[in-house]
């Protein structure tokens, strides 16, 4: 079965891939432990113990990456950025200033200069109501306070000094910087699809390497050697098997946690331990 496993190989999601070279060099660094023991240095599997941890590391990487892709589908970015701080202290300021000028437009007499100033603010900046602006999205309340910073920059400009809204629209200034530079940065940590395939063909191929590198090392069809084949190949095997049966019941295929071998939802794969 050995000998046509690199052709019939399965593709195998990162967390099993990891899973099965894990598997591949505990048994390795226990076969070249008992080869030095036997004073067999034929048997022992020194190209095997360095492609391991290359590969190990590879899968990590991957693991990674795929985590950073699920999680911008999941939007589960933004929650685990600064986004949602900035965002609320955006709300809190944009409501502070609609809080004021309403007070003036509702509370102080016609005749003063104020009242028409804060209902050109609350018509020009507040026409639907405040939670217009701070219930939508980060991204559509970042480009609405992008418009309301310049419309306090530019045509709002005497009303602001008018009813000493400096303070507000400084720090509002501040945030919509900050709103910005965050939701850049998270952009820019954002994995395309195409990286996060890569990656994944990339495991396939060294997987395939792997399973090369053991069958050339012990290429006799000793029993010998067929035994240790079949032991260094049992990880992989094993991977590729249950996959097999879950084609069968026609269900997605769900990988493993690259430590215990459990099936696992693939944002809940975790880094590898250390070596």
């Amino acid at each position: 079965m050995d000998f046509t496993l690199y052709s019939s190989l399965r593709q195998q999601q990162p967390g099993r891939f990891t899973y099965s070279v894990r598997g591949v060099y505990r048994e390795s660094q226990a076969l070249d432990r008992e080869a030095t023991e036997a004073n067999r240095p034929d048997l022992a599997p020194t190209q095997i113990l360095i492609l391991c941890p290359e590969h190990i590391d590879a899968g990590r990487e991957t693991i990674k990456i795929r985590m950073i892709y699920n999680t911008s589908l999941l939007g589960d970015e933004f929650s685990q950025s600064n986004a949602p701080a900035i965002d609320a202290a955006s709300d809190r300021t944009l409501s502070a200033i609609f809080r004021h000028v309403d007070d003036i437009a509702t509370n102080f007499k016609v005749q003063d200069p104020r009242v028409p100033a804060a209902r050109k603010v609350i018509k020009t900046v507040y026409s639907k109501g405040v939670g217009a602006i701070t219930r939508q999205d980060y991204v559509q309340q970042y480009e609405s306070m992008v418009v309301i910073k310049n419309m306090f920059a530019n045509e709002l400009q005497p009303e602001v000094k008018l009813l000493k809204l400096e303070d507000w629209v400084e720090r509002l200034h501040e945030l919509t910087d900050e709103y910005g530079a965050e939701l850049e940065r998270i952009k820019s940590q954002r994995v395309p699809y195409d990286t996060v395939r890569k990656a994944e063909l990339d495991c396939q191929d060294r997987l395939h390497q792997l399973i090369a590198c053991i069958r050339g090392t012990y290429n006799d069809r000793s029993d010998e050697h067929r035994a240790i084949r079949a032991r260094l190949l049992a990880p992989i095997i094993e991977q590729d098997e249950a996959i097999a049966r879950a084609n069968k019941r026609t269900r997605s295929i769900i990988d493993v946690d690259p430590d215990t071998g459990i099936e696992t939802l693939p944002t809940d794969i975790v880094e590898p331990a250390p070596l």
